[in-house]
């Protein structure tokens, strides 16, 4: 009886394979999926780096418009990962993924793909997609309708949410998930798609979409979607870009005075425009200063107090430093030295100076760099300082969907429902900052520089004090999210194409008016360049959802 079967014929192999041990297919299928999360964070890094200029979050150095600052090579980095990298990882990944029924692998390399379709289109509008990744049998795709596209990235992650459901039988996990560490992370994972469907559908201006998928979106900060980067050095060198450019030989970028003055407050009432007066609990996590002033330094270190103030500013604007002083007080306009908050204003163009050691630098969060305790030192100390790079990219937050949920409060008229959600906003941001320099800077983090729940709290009143005598509270939240957004300027680029807010932004030094905002930007230059069916845009045109805005 027992000569007729074979093991073959029985297929012991498959009966009692351990759907949670590691196979051939789940290895090869972990290799690509870690491509695509370290591709990812590239991809992410690049394009903050540019989007963080005209949303003041950075300085905008690289031209005095936006004309001479993004040009057709811009967006070549990330366009490049997004199409040498990311997609064809995706494609050769689910070819081995879906036959092994890694569902839980699927749904988060889905996600990845989703978000990475919705930022080009953001970006650069029309792309291509569906003719892309024919290599050589195809080396000129022609671009898709940015509109169907959007579509794609909605079935992306509604697909996702499916693959990542529980009933669905995933055999095994992602080996490493740089995002939420090993384990069974589905729930996390499909809440930080919903919660990209949010963004999507605030965006498309779809209420529908928003509230199904708020109902299942991140609502806590244990699950906040951040890519996290650990603190080795060579070999490979896994930390923080923005640790790497500030933290070892390098000067790095400057900061934004904007940003920087906006954290500021009115500095003892002397601040001129500030629209809170006490200081953002924040502002010594997000910066590290290697100086307490700028006074007394001569105008080879930092020429622009000894020039005249830009007569297209406004009065409330600051200028040269993170401060504003009214007329009057000091010829200079910068009488405090701004307390050490050494950056750019939007636009400044200038040669570098001899101010390495001055510049104000990435602080903590999320770099993982130095928590400001007054200590000014200087940073290019070979990367031994602070977090040691052990820094985040916080892709989607808990913060992030309070926030979007105050701004679909108001846009359906409930002003107690956006007021609620802001302050959500602000503290769980705050708490945020404040949890993770304790993870990975504690011994630098000085008690006696640490805000206490009296500041906040005293910092929360002021803004729902602003926010109930405001002409437009939206204006108010959209503020409060540019800040809380340190880290993401993608995501206050698209809340500002949105709703047109925050106002009050700094000008560029130079006249402005005639050089649009950048809605979208320039086609990167190695698409229109080696594809024939390829032609360059004008600057200044607008993706399909966008309302238009007049954006400075």
């Amino acid at each position: 009886m027992l000569l007729p079967f074979s093991c073959d014929t029985l297929n012991f192999k498959d009966k009692l394979s351990n759907p949670n041990a590691a196979t051939e297919e789940s290895a090869s299928a972990d290799l690509l999926f870690n491509s695509m999360q370290l591709s990812f964070a590239n991809m992410y890094n690049s394009a903050n780096r540019f989007i963080a200029q005209p949303m003041r979050m950075e300085a905008m150095t690289w031209g005095v418009d936006y004309n001479a600052a993004f040009g057709s090579t811009t967006g070549n980095t990330v366009w490049s990962i997004a199409y040498a990298q990311i997609f064809p990882d995706y494609d050769a990944f689910l070819a081995i993924a879906e036959p092994a029924e890694l569902n839980a692998h699927i749904g988060a390399a889905k996600v990845i793909k989703a978000y990475t379709l919705m930022l080009l289109v953001d970006l650069f509008g029309d792309v291509p997609y569906t003719e892309a990744g024919g290599g050589v049998s195809n080396p000129s795709p022609v671009a898709d309708d940015q509109s169907a596209l959007y579509d794609t990235v909605k079935t992306l992650l509604d697909e996702a949410i499916s693959d990542l459901d529980p009933a669905n039988v995933s055999r095994g996990f992602p080996g490493t998930d740089l995002f939420y560490g090993s384990g069974d992370n589905r729930a996390k994972w499909a809440a930080a798609a919903n919660s990209l469907l949010m963004k999507w559908a605030l965006n498309k201006n779809d209420m529908g979409v928003f509230d199904a998928a708020a109902a299942n979106a991140i609502s806590s900060n244990d699950g906040d979607f951040d890519f996290h980067y650990g603190t080795n050095r060579n070999n490979p060198n896994a930390r923080h870009p923005q640790y790497n450019s500030q933290y070892e030989t390098s000067d790095g970028v400057y900061m934004s005075n904007f940003y920087m003055w906006n954290m500021r407050g009115s500095n003892g009432g002397a601040e001129v425009g500030t629209d809170k007066d006490s200081k953002d609990p924040r502002i010594r996590y997000y910066f590290y200063r290697q100086t307490d002033t700028a006074l007394g330094e001569d105008q080879f270190t930092i020429d622009c107090p000894f020039r005249p103030r830009p007569t297209h500013y406004a009065a409330r604007d600051p200028f040269c430093l993170a401060t504003n002083i009214p007329a009057g007080v000091d010829p200079t306009g910068n009488a405090d030295g701004a307390e050490g908050y050494w950056g750019r204003d939007h636009g400044d163009a200038d040669g570098i100076p001899p101010d390495g050691q001055l510049r104000t630098v990435y602080g903590v969060y999320p770099a993982g760099g130095l928590f400001d305790g007054d200590t000014f030192k200087n940073t290019k100390k070979s990367g031994t300082l602070g977090g040691l790079g052990q820094g985040i990219w916080p892709v989607m937050d808990n913060y992030n969907v309070h926030f979007m949920m105050a701004e679909r409060a108001l846009k359906g008229g409930d002003v107690a429902g956006g007021r609620a959600h802001m302050e959500a906003g602000i503290r769980a941001s705050i708490t945020k900052v404040m949890d993770f320099a304790d993870a990975v800077d504690e011994a630098d983090v000085d008690p006696a520089f640490v805000p206490s729940s009296g500041d906040i709290d005293t910092y929360v009143n002021e803004v729902l004090a602003n926010y109930d005598a405001a002409t437009d509270p939206m204006d108010v939240v959209m503020k409060e999210f540019h800040i809380a957004l340190w880290g993401n300027a993608m995501d206050a680029w698209d809340a500002y194409k949105r709703t047109g807010y925050p106002s009050g932004l700094q000008p560029t030094r130079e006249p402005s008016d005639a050089i649009p905002f950048p809605h979208m930007f320039l086609y990167p230059s190695i698409y229109v360049d080696l594809n024939q069916n390829a032609s360059q845009r004008s600057f200044g045109e607008m993706t399909f959802w966008d309302p238009g805005k007049s954006l400075k």
